[in-house]
């Protein structure tokens, strides 16, 4: 399937992977923090909520490419099997 990318489409698919670690490594940082024994708890619930979103952001990511990778819809069913 990869082989009928174009080279822009698979550049595309490169940079939204790094995306990926980024916002893997940003959620790395939020639950290390959270494992601090000084925290309030509106500052465990603040990095609750900051990792809720972090791990939006990588879910989304993962969306974008599948979509990006198999844009039919039919395709995209197959790959999250």
């Amino acid at each position: 399937m990869t082989e009928d990318l174009t080279p822009d489409r698979r550049d595309l698919i490169q940079q939204v992977f790094a995306d990926v670690t980024s916002a893997l490594e940003v959620a790395h940082r939020i639950a290390s923090t959270g494992q601090s024994h000084g925290l309030s708890p509106m500052e465990y619930r603040q990095c609750a909520q900051r990792l809720q979103a972090a791990t939006r952001d990588v879910v989304t990511l993962a969306a974008a490419l599948l979509i990006l990778i198999c844009p039919t819809s039919e395709d995209q069913g197959e790959q999250t099997n």
